[in-house]
Formats: structure tokens, sequence, C-alpha cells
């Protein structure tokens, strides 16, 4: 083998571990890394990471190939060395740093760059066109005058941002949040994650509030753990979406309803809910996959519609990007 899989590979058709790596060696080529399947020197590729990339490829290779030939290649070396050390003393999450190991950003445009403040591009070979302030591979909305387009930053220039607002920002100065995606053309929003345990949140431009934006971990409460006192968080409510990700304690069962009362951390009240919408509160930070859980729960509205391509600002003919405002789904008022 040219590379190697960190991370739990996904079920494949086969059986075995080679079937498995067959298949995702297929979707390293078709998602453009046949570079580095063929490098004589072994690089680690983390699957989880190869199969949401692979997601997020398909979806856009058949309606914005513009948007894939903004994508540069793995992290170098040295862009994941200075991650290290701005984490430093703690380390990196390899389910953080996984993202960066498949496509390193999008190629940031040269009056993006003066921008933000950059001097030059950091290096990368092979990498293809710069995007426009409407190839933002996360998409965007416009609300009145307010316009988001957000795109992917290379690794070296999230770590220099972010080092840049640690300056002016001491509060950020103690943590390990980092900048890994902008809006553009005004940069008025910043998506944040935490390099250590893969928590991602959202700030706007005086990043004065941060929102947390990581989908909770959809796994239900086991039988044996389900008891007056348990602390649970709620998801996959559809009639009250409010409540998916709250926090809350169990109370006791109702028999004839077959569901838990849960008393909300927050103090809004106490709800009938049936178990399969309760997952455990704990052990998310652990996981280390917040940030691969928001990027799936991306794909995952590019693929059931509710995203989809269109004019971003009706009255300029050149601002198609992927709109945020739902065009079906659950999601849709």
């Amino acid at each position: 083998p040219c590379f190697t899989l960190d991370g739990e590979a996904p079920p494949a058709a086969g059986s075995g571990p080679r079937a498995a790596f067959e298949r995702l060696h297929g979707l390293a080529r078709r998602i453009g890394l046949g570079d580095v399947c063929s490098a004589p020197q072994a690089t680690a590729l983390s699957a989880p990471w190869l199969a949401a990339w692979g997601r997020m490829q398909q979806w856009q290779d058949e309606r914005a190939p513009q948007v894939v030939q903004t994508l540069r290649p793995p992290a170098a070396a040295a862009a994941r060395e200075r991650l290290a050390a701005f984490a430093a003393p703690r380390e990196v999450h390899p389910l953080v740093a996984g993202l960066w190991g498949v496509h390193d950003g999008q190629q940031v445009s040269a009056l993006a760059r003066r921008r933000l403040g950059l001097s030059a591009e950091p290096n990368a070979e092979g990498t293809g066109r710069e995007a426009s302030p409407w190839d933002g591979l996360f998409g965007g909305y416009q609300i009145y005058q307010h316009v988001v387009c957000t795109m992917l930053l290379p690794l070296e220039v999230a770590v220099h941002i972010t080092e840049c607002l640690r300056d002016q920002l001491p509060a950020l100065g103690g943590t390990t949040l980092l900048v890994f995606a902008v809006s553009s053309p005004h940069f008025n929003k910043f998506f944040f994650v935490d390099v250590c345990n893969g928590n991602v949140t959202v700030g706007n431009a005086d990043l004065q509030n941060f929102l947390p934006a990581s989908p909770p971990r959809c796994t239900a409460l086991p039988t044996e753990e389900a008891r007056e006192g348990a602390q649970v968080r709620l998801f996959g409510l559809s009639a009250r979406p409010e409540l998916n990700g709250q926090l809350g304690e169990l109370g006791a069962f109702d028999d004839e309803k077959q569901r838990w009362q849960v008393v909300m951390r927050d103090g809004s009240g106490t709800h009938l809910l049936k178990q399969e919408s309760l997952a455990p509160a704990g052990g998310a930070d652990e996981a280390g996959d917040g940030l691969l859980r928001w990027f799936n729960e991306f794909c995952r509205r590019l693929e059931g519609g509710s995203y989809e391509r269109r004019l971003l600002v009706p009255e300029n003919p050149s601002s198609t990007g992927v709109s945020l405002f739902p065009a079906g789904g659950p999601d849709l008022s």
C-alpha cells in the first residue's frame, strides 16, 4: 500500500480489512488524491474524513465543479507542525487534523489575502483556481445588507488568523479554538473548532457571542443507563427541533405513555419524551468528532435537498452559491 488509514473505516461491501482499504483507496483517487496514493512514502489518511470528503465532492462535482477546483492538496508537514505548536502543550485531536489531511482548505484569492492581512498564499503544489467570494464550500445567504458565504481556510491561514485574533482578544488566548472557516466577502462570521475536543462554535465579527454548532451525538441512551437522575441530551425531535442538543435530567417514567419525564437543565420546564430521543449527556468532548459530525450534517443537508445552489444576492447574477435558506425537508418553513 502507498498510504495508510487512520481511524475506523466505514463498513465495506466486501469483508475484511483489505476490502475496506481497497474501497477507500479508490475513493481517495476519485476525490483527487492520486498523487498521495502513488507516493513512494506512505501517508496517513483519516478513513472517516475520506468518506466525508467523498460525500461533499460527489455533490459538488455534479453541481459546482468550479468549487472543487478551489480545493487544495493535503496539508504539508510544516502546516501540521504549526498546528501542533498552536495547541501545545495540549495535543491536537486526530479527528480535527484529519479535515486538512484530505484537502488543505480552499485557495484564497489575492483580494481575500489582502483583506485578511496575509502577505502570501501558503505553499502548495498543484493548487487550483482561486475561490471567488461565492465559491465558499459551506454556503451562504443574504439578509438585507448582511451577506455571508463561508470558505474553508488552508491550515496555515487558519492558524495565522487565529493568532492575530488572540492578540486582539485576550479571552481567546487561553483556549484552543481555531478559526477554520470565514465568510466572504466581508469576513463578518467566523467558525471555530476546538482543536483538542472537536467542538464547533460560530462567532460574529465582534466575537462577543459564540454559538455551539456541532450536532448532538445521536446515540440513544442505553436501557441500563435510563434511570431517574440520569443526565441526558435531547436529539432527533422533529416537532420541537429547538430542544435538540439541550441538556436535561430524567424524572419518573410514565408507564402509560411509555415516556420519560425530562427536566430541562435551563429551567424551561419538563417534557415527556421517548427514550429513543435521549442520548447520554457526557462523552461528547472526549470523542473529538464534533467537527466531523458538523461536516457530515452539512453533507446530509446537501444530499437531502435542504440546501441547493441559487443566487445568494438576487440582484447580483454572479453570486450563485449554496444557499443556507432551506429549499426543502423538515427545516423548510
